[in-house]
This record gives C-alpha cells, sequence and structure tokens, in this order.
C-alpha cells in the first residue's frame, strides 16, 4: 500500500496521483461523487461480540461493539477495533453529505482512504492569498478515524506553493481545529459542520494575518539559529544514562549492554538533531537568498523547517499524515511557538 493507501483509493484535482495510484480529475466534482469515484463509498457496521463459554454457548459481550468494514471488490471483510455500544459510526457517504455546505464554498481538493478503510480524509480549498511574494493556499483537511481511537477532525492548513509544503502553524487562536466524537447522529454533525464555515472563515483571516507578521517582523541572524534550534533541541539525557551514575559497582558490572545501548541511542539522537538544524539552516539560506523580501525574518525560519520535515527528510512512507498530525509535524510546531514569539517580543517593546 504506497503511503499507506488502502488499495488504489485517493483521488486529487489536476495533479499526478499520489504515488501514481489513485484518480485525478479537472472539473468540480459534487463532494459525494468525488469520494465515488475514487471508491471510497464503502460502509462500516457496528456487530455484536460473542465469547464461548467453557460449555461450549456463545454469548453476547454486554456493551461492547465490533466496528466491521465490509467487503469491498478488493478486499476481504475486516474488523477494526471493539467500542462501547455508544459508538456511532459515520459513513463516508453521510460524511460527505454532512460537509456538502463546506464543499459548495470550497471545492474538493484530494480525498484518500488510509489502512484498510479505517482511516479517510479530505480536502477542501478555501483560496489563496499572498505574504511577502509567496502565494499560500488554503486548504480544511477533514479526517475521519473508524478504529476506535481518534475522534473526526477538521484542520486548517496553509500551502506555501512555492515548493508545496503543507504548513502546520501550532497556533490553538488562529488555527481551526474541531474534534467531534462518535456520537449522534448524521444532523448533529451537519449543525456542527455548518457551524464552521463561520468560524474557518475567521481561522484563515486571523492565521494570514499572523503570517504576515512573521513575514514583516525582522530578526537578527543569531534569531534564526534559535528558531531552528527550538525545532530541533538538545535530545533530553536518558533516565537510564542519568541512573547509571548512581549504580554500584556491581550493578554497573551486571548492567553493562543496557547502559551501552541506552548511550548509543542517545549519541544518534544527538547526530539526528544536529544534523535536521544543518540541513535546515542551508535551506533557510535558499529561501533567503530566493526571496530577499523574507530574508531575516522569523516566516523564513519557519518555512525553512517546514520545507526540512515535507521534502529533506527520508521517511519510510508508513503514515500518510506523518507531515500533518504526526511526528513530522512536531518541529512544525516548535518552531511556529518560537517564532511567534518575536511578535510578542516587537509588541512589547513597541
Amino acid at each position: 500500500m504506497p503511503a499507506n493507501l488502502f488499495g488504489d483509493r485517493f483521488t486529487g484535482r489536476r495533479v499526478p496521483a499520489w504515488h501514481n495510484v489513485g484518480t485525478i480529475f479537472d472539473d468540480d466534482p459534487d463532494i459525494v461523487e468525488a469520494i465515488t469515484r475514487a471508491k471510497m463509498d464503502y460502509s462500516v457496521f457496528l456487530r455484536e461480540v460473542f465469547f464461548k463459554s467453557p460449555i461450549g454457548e456463545y454469548q453476547t459481550i454486554p456493551n461492547r461493539r465490533v466496528l466491521v468494514r465490509e467487503q469491498t471488490e478488493d478486499d476481504p471483510e475486516r474488523a477494526f477495533a471493539i467500542v462501547s455500544d455508544q459508538y456511532e459510526v459515520i459513513q463516508n457517504v453521510d460524511l460527505a453529505i454532512a460537509l456538502r455546505p463546506l464543499a459548495e464554498r470550497w471545492p474538493v481538493e484530494t480525498a484518500g482512504a488510509l489502512g484498510f478503510g479505517e482511516r479517510f480524509f479530505l480536502t477542501l480549498d478555501a483560496g489563496s492569498t499572498c505574504i511577502a511574494g509567496d502565494e499560500i493556499r488554503r486548504y480544511f483537511l477533514i479526517i475521519d478515524d473508524k478504529s476506535g481511537e481518534h475522534t473526526l477532525t477538521l484542520l486548517f492548513t496553509p500551502v506555501r506553493v512555492v515548493c508545496e509544503n503543507t504548513l502546520i502553524t501550532g497556533m490553538r487562536r488562529a488555527t481551526m481545529r474541531l474534534d467531534l466524537q462518535h456520537r449522534g447522529g448524521v444532523q448533529s454533525y451537519l449543525a456542527v459542520s455548518l457551524d464552521a464555515i463561520g468560524r474557518a472563515q475567521q481561522s484563515i483571516d486571523e492565521t494570514m494575518a499572523v503570517m504576515a507578521e512573521l513575514a514583516r517582523t525582522q530578526v537578527a541572524q543569531e534569531d534564526i539559529a534559535q528558531i531552528i534550534l527550538a525545532a530541533y533541541p538538545e535530545p533530553t539525557r536518558p533516565r537510564k544514562l542519568i541512573e547509571a551514575g548512581e549504580l554500584s559497582l556491581s550493578d554497573a558490572l551486571t548492567k553493562p549492554e543496557i547502559i551501552r545501548l541506552a548511550e548509543e541511542r542517545w549519541e544518534k539522537s544527538i547526530e539526528a538533531q544536529v544534523s535536521a538544524r544543518v540541513s535546515t539552516s542551508e535551506l533557510y539560506n535558499n529561501i533567503a537568498s530566493t526571496n530577499p523580501l523574507i530574508a531575516l525574518t522569523p516566516w523564513a525560519a519557519y518555512n525553512a523547517v517546514v520545507e526540512f520535515e515535507d521534502f529533506g527528510r527520508q521517511t519510510r512512507g508508513q503514515e500518510a499524515m506523518a507531515s500533518i498530525i504526526g511526528e513530522r509535524a512536531k518541529p512544525k510546531i516548535r518552531a511556529f511557538g518560537a517564532a511567534m514569539s518575536y511578535i510578542r517580543d516587537t509588541s512589547r517593546q513597541a
């Protein structure tokens, strides 16, 4: 499964299909039509859970259900997880219908299914703006998870078109993130999504204003280095190494392998962080030289971190959303927080 896609269930607008898998479109399909084209209109059901008693009888486990995906043309029926009997599934088609008011305002850009269909995502195109000569495209990302572990999530994510990075702002105030529990009916999801339209527009305006301020704020070269350091800080010394200094001689003699392995992991993590800082600094220099308007700004430093996380790392490709909600989002969030501190410092000085 390339990039953890479920078969070839991916569709996107006017760009090559993901890892050359899936389909592309150049029209404006209705949101339900888009997921149907990409074969993401399968259903997931709740079924009773049984156990076999010592005398060979099957009995129902109370208050529990199992999430089961129906058989598809390319995969047998799958059981995803055991959940509470209060869990309510929202089918992919029903979710699309509930989000239709958003999609009528912001058309579908991409849609895909991951794993064996337990995770489903949609991106909606919310237009573009320009910050210091960079075109920034704006998207809403909708992720639904039917593994029983995660919520239905709506995220606002801007994309810098010049290198097509996904930017995670990490801002509680400006970035819209809406998490919905799998309870209540489809109508409740519809009501929430309708309400989200107004909040989404406010989120766009606030986030773009903050990004523009980051691009206007001048800092020193050492400040750029501090933002990159915040993204890739020195690793914390492992507990085993801290405890190693307190071991008795007899303990140290009986546990040398544990200490050695912990030491090696710590040293490798230090090397990895140093390497990331060096690579990100090189990317910053390239961004600053090609766009002097944002040289020596927190915006340029933050973009260097994002570009390294999205394109500079050698990734295993096992988690398609890693740059948005996974491990590779964390350095972006740290960098954004550090970049924001320079805006706050400037306002205090004023």
